[in-house]
């Protein structure tokens, strides 16, 4: 969310603190797939967001930063994707 009102807010467009998300999931009691009708049932609901947007000009400093070096940093003891990798790496040597 932080990140689309702060590239709203750079493009000049007045963005409000608060965003919204809305979460949809299919309705599985009864019949998920209403036949001869051609269509879904779901449960929507409206999450309100309030996002803070001074952190991102830093990280986005960072990642360019990080782009332009020559140096890959460390992995991130809490990234997903770094721990996947890393397994995946043990499984193929």
């Amino acid at each position: 969310m932080e990140i689309y009102q702060w590239l709203f807010r750079r493009a000049g467009f007045p963005v409000s603190s608060v965003g919204y998300f809305l979460y949809v999931n299919g309705i599985k009691e009864g019949c998920f797939y209403e036949h001869g009708e051609g269509r879904m049932r779901f449960d929507t609901t409206v999450i309100a967001y309030e996002g803070g947007d001074e952190w991102v000009d830093e990280c986005v400093s960072q990642a360019v930063s990080c782009f332009d070096g020559d140096e890959v940093p460390d992995a991130g003891a809490s990234c997903d994707t770094c721990g996947y990798l890393a397994s995946r790496a043990e499984i193929n040597l």
